[in-house]
């Protein structure tokens, strides 16, 4: 058993306890006072789009662009490593499925998928959502990334390789 000390958000610290790399508790969770949460339970009016067994799709109520969906796990997870890996399967797969809905039932010609991973990631929400996001030719919506300056220094290459060892690694550790 080990203890995780992961600070989510600026002001929200939770401590995951973890047996074999499973989350198996909570303490400090929001899940009670999670809106997401509230959603899935019917406790809070919302536009369900669509909704299974494992997850929840709702019409966001300050949207990008109209038809802006979100999509999240009905257990609660504040950040994907927390959320059962059949769980996250399966909401990839309805991702897929509503990409399919907005593109054809909005008449979309593109969706911007997206999906805030903690605090640093710019997430705000207490509960782990993919944003769904319809688009049109010249909508207006601009999802804009700082753009670094690619440099061909031996320092770069240097790092790009640790960057790669250390990702390599964690992949035959499981």
């Amino acid at each position: 058993m080990k203890l995780v000390h992961i600070n989510l958000f600026k002001d929200t610290r939770i401590i995951v306890i973890m047996v074999n790399d499973e989350v198996v508790e909570e303490q400090g969770s929001e899940q009670e006072q999670c809106l997401f949460c509230k959603i899935s339970k019917k406790e809070v009016n919302s536009y369900i789009v669509y909704e299974d067994g494992l997850c929840i799709a709702v019409l966001d109520i300050n949207p990008v662009i109209p038809g802006h969906v979100l999509l999240y796990a009905k257990e609660h997870a504040a950040v994907i490593p927390q959320i059962n890996p059949k769980t996250f399967a399966h909401v990839l797969k309805i991702t897929r499925k509503l990409s399919f809905a907005l593109l054809k039932g909005l008449k979309a010609v593109g969706t911007t998928i997206y999906a805030a991973n903690g605090y640093a990631a710019g997430q705000v929400s207490p509960h782990h959502l993919i944003h769904l996001i319809p688009r049109y030719v010249d909508d207006g919506a601009f999802i804009d990334f700082p753009k670094t300056e690619q440099k061909d220094y031996p320092e770069s290459r240097a790092q790009l390789k640790e960057i790669f060892s250390q990702l390599k690694n964690m992949k035959n550790k499981k």
